[in-house]
């Protein structure tokens, strides 16, 4: 049978330690600590107190319970010096350590003086005779031995002038200064650096009256005591006064022996306390309270900005003094779903809003609400409507971003006042009010919770602590006294250095070459990547590192042979791996460096240099991009130096390839990146942005959001900065993906700005843009817009909104100007001004084709609030919108061929399709074949010559691209193409040129194709115009070794003229010769033969 244990659990941690005395501490005056251990659990508290060794007489700690689990901890010092106090609960020391307290003594009267161990120190105050007062002037007499002798006073930590002078007597020195300030001034003598004395001496400052002054701060509570006799109490009075401002406070009786004065002083300076017994004042009165301007709670500690992941983040909260409760809560932001999910219940039931469809009805939610909250449309994301026992509930997720305002909390306490008060303006899309439910809120927790332990300290400050688990950005709320501290909330960002993936060295690292490391930073975190190389002579070698890319790309140029050695930093911690040894040879090889390697601009030369080091040999640079070849001129520059010139007709990555003596050199093939800044589009066209000056105009406080496609620009990265001025920068968010980048700013102050905007690094045309901030005029904000033709649109379908300037003062001849604007074109707005109404304009307009519009409205050369609109144009479901048509036969014909293409009707409703095609004289033959799937094939043949037009109709209405224009052109003729040159005839190796030429003028359109086989295979074939028009095309290819050759030529898939074309390349001219002699032989014989 088992015997029951009794186990005590209990955790030292939930011991509280409050310090009850004030600093500094003097001889002979209470020391004592409040100890909470309610939430600790069961246990025994214990205190041991250690004297400084110096001590002659004991000090003994005493422990009083206050209350259930609470206690003070006190001792009274009798000799100055440092003691420590060890408190033990259950023989665990609390707070991990000892809690040490410096205890000095006073400055002694007048009359006495005293004498140091070791050697003879005489230290007396001289002036003033009585207790100093302010703007006293203070002698303090000091005989020492030690010379020269040096002071320092100070008082609240603040340093105070003195001068210290020596006497006609060799031993005897004067210490003057003059207080400025009531308080304790510490009082140092100072020999050789060092001091003389065991500890600092204190001298106590009064005020001019004599009195002791009590002391208090800005903003906190003040609480006088009075004690009065018994039944007294009652006619207690006080007049508080700042100056002769009388200040508003308050009597509480707490007995019949104790009143307390309240008051709470807004502005710092002397506050005279006078105090009435009936109509007499008290003894002492008026009392005099000295009140300072509060100092701010802050927070200090490295791990506010970066901290690695799974390391113990520490901060202190510095109270300075004051008294209240430090609440600590932090967020992990970039886990699951950004941000807080919100809810609130709508009065209306869900099967009233049913009906409308989901996408719609959740965008135009999106809309209002984002308007309403003053928001930025980033912020509410994943906006739904569920059912909830047949209830309708809006759900929407509220997403924190950094540094920009208001907060989510100044949002959520918001968004509760307008539903507590009914004013949340919600409407369904038929614009009918929709009613929230008061008190319905709810609201989710900010990100994933961090837990966070706060630690008490002496001092009155708080440490806090925190272990991170995952990457990314971390949100860290303070408040003190219920109330966010300055700067609150706080952004750090977790890193994880062991994510990092370091390339692989290039196989030879070479001196004077440009070598190049990848290092990957996915999943680590974003802080800052430090590199640096150092030679082995010690110098460190210049880096540049290229972030256009998410992969960054370290590039360095050692100039030193030898052992070099790649140290690399991430946040606060050296990357695993590194450092990194690398050897760094000096070898003659050919190697090319420049910016052409790299990068390129679209239909702009682009230069490289190749250095073969004063070596011979065979060079070749070949340049492709993904569907062309791109022509290069090599220019001899020296013995050793070579200039590549060549200029890129498409945008995107190409491959140059250098090869020297038929082998590629050092890091061959290079991979250049061709963009093309000017390609760099606007949504809706730089138009829309922009006055007839070029200006930017933008709203103060608003934030401004301008999209950008970047798909015809080549790969590359957004970039860009706003200046003010006086050069100050303005943050800026550019957001990123695939071809698609959107920059939002928020400009806070009216001026002039400069906008710079760099894609792969060059500028955008045009820059810099300057950038007009305005405050939103009180009559701009009046004029109001409501309609459906705000935010969406269908296809085909007339759209309409309303413009209200009924609130204008002042209406002038102003009129709207509205613009509709896509990627590419501006869309027709008809704007109607109601006869009767003259301050409603009626807009009206009918989309063509689907897809994301930007409306802008402009009353009195500024845009309105809101403007510019964003509107969704969705296809028309019923309409000829959804056929699809693709296929060959749409863009060119042959006389007398069929041409063929694609209709696809599978997302249409059940309709009509209807085909018609006509040139300039004759209708063509068109024959539908149905697939009996939605989809069928139609052949269209031409019978004449020249330009057709080709209709497809479906339900009436024409499909997207109808009608279509159709080039009918002549067949081609391959018997009328010529093809001459030395490629096609029999040659010696050595002195063989592989080129000929296909002269296709008057063979009608049609593609060339060219086919060379040699002894051992196929061989590349490179063909070029010399001008695009031109119908004269050279070809080229390389043969390698003697032997047999066939060249094929076909036009539109059929042989030219004496096509294949076979000829030998011989080795030498003799066997040239030989071989030829018996062709001629053979060729007499056969011709004999057929004579006989």
């Amino acid at each position: 049978m088992s015997t029951p244990v009794d186990v005590n659990v209990y955790d030292i941690q939930g011991i509280s330690l409050i310090a009850e005395h004030s600093e500094p501490v003097v001889v002979r005056t209470t020391v004592a600590y409040k100890v909470n251990t309610s939430l600790a659990g069961q246990g025994q508290l214990k205190a041991e107190l250690i004297q400084p060794q110096t001590s002659i007489n004991p000090c003994r700690c005493h422990i009083n319970e206050l209350n259930n689990n609470e206690y003070l901890v006190q001792y009274i010092p009798n000799e100055p010096g440092r003691y420590q106090l060890r408190i033990l609960f259950n023989n665990q020391l609390v707070q991990g350590k000892s809690i040490d307290t410096d205890v000095y003594s006073l400055l002694p009267p007048p009359t006495l003086s005293t004498i140091s161990t070791g050697h003879t120190i005489s230290i007396q105050k001289i002036l003033p005779h009585d207790i100093p007062r302010i703007d006293d002037d203070v002698c303090l007499q000091i005989i020492t031995d030690k010379s020269p002798l040096f002071g320092q006073i100070s008082c609240n930590g603040m340093s105070v002038p003195c001068q210290v002078d020596q006497t006609k007597h060799q031993h005897t020195w004067h210490l003057k200064f003059r207080p400025n300030v009531i308080g304790t001034y510490k009082i140092h003598l100072l020999h050789n650096g060092l001091p003389i004395m065991s500890s600092p001496y204190l001298i106590q400052v009064k005020d001019n009256n004599g009195k002791s002054l009590l002391s208090g701060l800005t903003n906190i509570p003040c609480r006088i005591q009075i004690r009065t006799k018994s039944g007294s109490n009652a006619q207690i009075r006080a007049v508080v006064l700042l100056e002769t401002v009388q200040i508003p406070s308050t009597i509480t009786i707490v007995n019949e022996n104790l009143v307390h004065i309240n008051f709470i002083p807004q502005e710092p300076g002397l506050y005279l306390i006078n105090i009435f017994n009936g109509d007499q004042s008290i003894q002492g009165s008026p009392f005099s309270v000295h009140v300072n301007r509060q100092q701010a709670v802050q927070i200090s500690g490295q791990c506010l900005h970066r901290l690695r992941l799974n390391d113990r983040g520490v901060f202190r909260v510095h109270c300075h003094g004051q008294r209240g409760t430090v609440d600590a809560k932090i967020f992990n932001l970039c886990v699951g779903e950004c941000g807080q999910k919100i809810s609130f219940q709508l009065l209306e039931n869900y099967e009233q809003l049913k009906q409308f469809p989901s996408q719609i009805f959740q965008t135009s939610l999106t809309i209002l609400l984002v308007a309403q909250l003053r928001l930025t449309r980033e912020r509410i994301r994943n906006l739904t409507i569920e059912e909830k026992l047949g209830n309708a509930i809006v759900s929407f997720q509220l997403v924190e971003i950094a540094k920009q305002l208001p907060t989510n909390e100044h949002v959520i306490n918001a968004l509760r006042n307008l539903i507590n008060k009914e004013a949340i303006n919600l409407l369904d899309p038929n614009r009918r009010l929709l009613h929230a439910l008061g008190g319905s809120l709810v609201v989710g927790p900010k990100g994933e919770p961090v837990d966070v332990k706060l630690f008490p300290q002496a001092n009155g400050d708080y440490t806090g602590e925190f272990t991170p688990r995952k990457v990314g950005q971390y949100r860290i709320d303070i408040t003190f006294a219920n109330v966010p501290i300055q700067e609150s909330p706080f952004f750090t960002e977790v890193y994880d250095p062991s994510q990092i993936r370091i390339g692989s060295l290039p196989k030879d690292v070479l001196a004077g070459v440009e070598n190049a490391l990848s290092i990957n930073l996915n999943n680590a975190g974003n802080v800052p990547l430090e590199v640096t190389l150092t030679s082995p002579m010690g110098i460190n070698v210049p880096i540049k590192i290229d972030d256009t890319l998410k992969i960054k790309k370290i590039y360095f140029t050692p100039t030193e042979i030898g052992l070099h050695r790649l140290n690399a930093k991430f946040g606060f911690d050296i990357v695993p791996g590194t450092p990194i040894q690398m050897m760094v040879n000096n070898m003659p090889i050919v190697t090319a460096y420049g910016d052409g390697i790299h990068h390129a601009s679209h239909e702009q030369e682009a230069t490289f240099m190749i250095d073969t080091k004063d070596m011979q040999g065979d060079l070749k640079v070949h340049i492709e991009g993904s569907n062309s070849v791109i022509k290069n001129m090599l220019d001899r520059i020296n013995d050793r130096l070579y200039k590549v010139t060549y200029r890129p007709v498409q945008v995107g990555f190409i491959n140059i390839s250098v090869k020297w003596n038929e082998k590629d050199i050092l890091n061959s093939p290079f991979t250049a990146n061709v963009t093309n800044p000017e390609r760099v589009l606007i949504v809706g066209g730089w138009q829309s942005i922009l006055d007839s000056q070029n200006r930017m105009h933008v709203i103060s406080n608003e934030e401004k959001k301008i999209h950008f496609d970047t798909s015809h620009a080549g790969p590359g990265i957004l970039k860009a900065d706003i200046r003010g001025e006086d050069r100050t920068s303005i943050p800026l968010r550019i957001a990123q993906q695939d071809s698609s980048s959107t920059l939002s700013f928020i400009i806070l102050k009216d001026g002039k700005y400069d906008l710079t905007i760099t894609y792969a690094g060059n500028l955008l045309p045009n820059m810099p843009i300057r950038i007009v901030a305005t405050s939103l005029s009180a009559e701009n904000s009046k004029v109001k817009t409501y309609g459906r033709g705000l935010y969406e649109a269908r296809v085909s379908e007339q759209a309409e909104f309303t413009i209200d300037t009924s609130q204008v003062a002042n209406h002038g001849n102003y009129k709207p100007i509205v613009r509709l604007v896509d990627m590419q074109t501006n869309m027709e707005i008809r704007v109607h001004q109601i006869e009767k109404k003259q301050n409603l304009f009626h807009c009206s307009y009918k989309p063509v084709a689907p897809g994301d519009y930007l409306l802008n409205v402009i009353w009195g050369e500024k845009e309105i609030h809101g403007s510019p609109f964003k509107i969704t144009v969705v296809p028309n479901n019923h309409q000829a919108s959804q056929v699809l048509c693709s296929g060959d036969g749409l863009r060119m014909g042959v006389i007398g061929k069929e041409m063929q293409c694609f209709i696809d009707t599978r997302a249409a409703m059940p309709g009509e399709l209807t085909v018609y095609c006509h040139g300039i004289n004759t209708t063509a033959i068109c024959r539908l074949v149905d697939h009996r799937d939605g989809t069928c094939t139609l052949s269209v043949k031409p019978e004449e010559i020249g330009r057709h037009i080709l209709t497809i109709k479906y339900n009436g209405e024409h499909i997207p691209g109808s009608p279509y224009i159709i080039k009918v052109i002549s067949p081609p003729d391959a018997s009328k193409v010529h093809v001459f040159g030395p490629g096609i005839e029999h040659g010696i190796l050595s002195t063989f040129q592989p080129h000929f030429i296909c002269e296709t003028k008057g063979a009608g359109v049609g593609q060339l194709t060219v086919k060379v086989r040699g002894p051992k295979g196929a061989f590349r074939v490179e063909m070029e115009r010399q001008h695009l028009q031109d119908r004269t095309i050279i070809c080229r290819y390389n043969p390698t070794e003697p032997g047999l050759y066939l060249v094929s030529v076909k036009w539109s898939g059929e042989h030219v003229r004496g096509s294949p074309f076979q000829m030998h390349i011989f080795e030498s001219e003799e066997q040239c010769r030989q071989q030829l002699n018996s062709y001629h032989l053979l060729e007499s014989k056969h011709q004999k033969g057929d004579i006989i």
